[in-house]
């Protein structure tokens, strides 16, 4: 796993996220909004520790 490859999977996820709540009645104990915030919360956990390893 590089940078690169965890910021385009932080990107991909948040695009989704965004997408996802434009497209629904902004609900946000929605079952998928959950999970996207989830697995963003923790790419962006990976990425900082990758970052702090530098």
């Amino acid at each position: 796993m590089d940078e690169q490859w965890l910021i385009r999977q932080i990107e991909e996820k948040r695009e989704a996220l965004k997408k996802l709540l434009r497209s629904k009645d902004f609900n946000l104990k929605d079952e998928e909004i959950i999970k996207l915030s989830q697995e963003l919360d923790e790419l962006l956990l990976q990425y900082v520790k990758y970052k702090a390893q530098e």
